[in-house]
C-alpha cells in the first residue's frame, strides 16, 4: 500500500511539469502551419508522454485498491485476541489524541500524564511480569519494612496497622505509597519535601514513603529537611519493591501506588517530583469516584 501511494506521488511530480509545458504550447495562438518542426515534434512528444503517465497513474491506483482489499482480507483472518489488541491500541490512540500534553494533563482529574499513559500501555503490551491496576496487592512484604522510629522490621502487627483491609475498620480504606529503588534518590527526596508542605493533611496521614536507604539515612534526611509529618520506611533489600514490581521496567524511577480492598487501585510510574502532589490528589479522586 505504501509503495503504491509513493509511486502515485512520484508520478504526479513527474506529470505536472509535462502537463504545464503541454498546456503552454496549446495555449499559443500559432497555427501548425507557422510552427517550427521542432515545436510540432515537442508538442506530440509531450502529448504522448502525458497519455503514458496518465495510464501509469491509473494502473497504480488499481494496484493500490487491490492491496487495500488484500489488507482488509488479512484483518478478517486475525484471531480474536489480535483483533482485541488492535482495537485496544486504536482506543488508546484516540484517548491520547483527546488529552492535553504536559502539566495540563493533571489540571483536571487525570493522575497520569500522556507520557505515563503511553508508557503504561506499552508495558502492558510488552508482556513483562509487572503488576498493574486491579492486580492483587502483596501484603507479606510489608512485614520486613523498617520505620525511621526503629531499627527492626515492623513485623506482622506493624503491617496490619498500615494495610487498610487488615486494620479492622480503623482509619481510611486506602493507603498511598511512594517508593524509589535508588539510594539517596533526589527525585524521591524532592517529592517528600513537596508532599510534606503541599499535600492536604487528610491525604498525608494516609501516605507512606519507602526508600532503599537505611533507617539511619532516612532519619538524617528527615531531620535535615525538618520533615515531621510523613511516615518513612526502609526497604534496603528491595523486597517490598520487588514484590510490587517497582524496580523500573527499563530504568529506575519513583512510583506511586494506591492500594485498597486487597488490590492495587492506582499506579503512577516514573513519578515526577513536580507533579507528585497533583498526581496523588487526582489518583485519590479517581479511586474514590469509582468506589462510590
Amino acid at each position: 500500500m505504501k509503495t503504491s501511494i509513493a509511486h502515485l506521488v512520484s508520478l504526479l511530480v513527474t506529470l505536472l511539469p509535462s502537463v504545464a509545458a503541454f498546456s503552454s504550447l496549446q495555449g499559443c495562438k500559432i497555427s501548425n502551419a507557422h510552427r517550427l518542426p521542432t515545436e510540432i515534434g515537442m508538442a506530440k512528444k509531450m502529448k504522448n508522454k502525458q497519455a503514458e503517465l496518465l495510464k501509469k497513474m491509473e494502473l497504480a491506483k488499481q494496484q493500490a485498491a487491490q492491496e487495500t482489499s488484500a489488507e482488509v482480507g488479512s484483518e478478517a483472518k486475525l484471531s480474536d485476541a489480535e483483533i482485541k489488541k488492535q482495537n485496544d491500541r486504536k482506543r488508546f490512540e484516540e484517548l491520547l489524541s483527546t488529552q492535553p500534553v504536559g502539566m495540563s494533563d493533571l489540571s483536571a482529574d487525570n493522575y497520569l500524564t500522556q507520557e505515563q499513559e503511553e508508557q503504561d500501555f506499552d508495558l502492558r503490551r510488552s508482556g513483562q511480569a509487572l503488576l498493574f491496576e486491579g492486580d492483587p496487592a502483596p501484603t507479606e512484604e510489608f512485614n520486613g519494612l523498617i520505620s525511621t522510629t526503629g531499627d527492626k522490621p515492623i513485623g506482622e502487627m506493624g503491617a496490619k496497622r498500615l494495610i487498610p483491609w487488615l486494620r479492622d475498620g480503623r482509619g481510611s480504606d486506602f493507603l498511598i505509597v511512594v517508593c524509589d529503588p535508588r539510594v539517596k534518590s533526589n527525585d524521591l527526596r524532592e517529592s517528600i519535601k513537596a508532599l510534606s508542605t503541599e499535600l492536604p493533611k487528610i491525604l498525608l496521614k494516609e501516605t507512606i514513603v519507602i526508600s532503599a536507604d537505611s533507617p539511619a539515612e532516612n532519619r538524617r534526611f528527615l531531620k535535615k529537611n525538618k520533615v515531621t509529618n510523613i511516615d518513612m520506611f526502609s526497604d534496603e533489600s528491595k523486597t517490598w519493591m520487588k514484590a510490587y514490581t517497582a524496580l523500573g521496567a527499563q530504568r529506575l524511577y519513583s512510583t506511586m501506588f494506591i492500594v485498597a480492598d486487597g488490590r492495587i487501585q492506582k499506579i503512577a510510574r516514573d513519578l515526577d517530583p513536580l507533579d507528585a502532589v497533583k498526581t496523588i490528589q487526582n489518583a485519590v479522586k479517581s479511586y474514590q469516584s469509582r468506589s462510590l
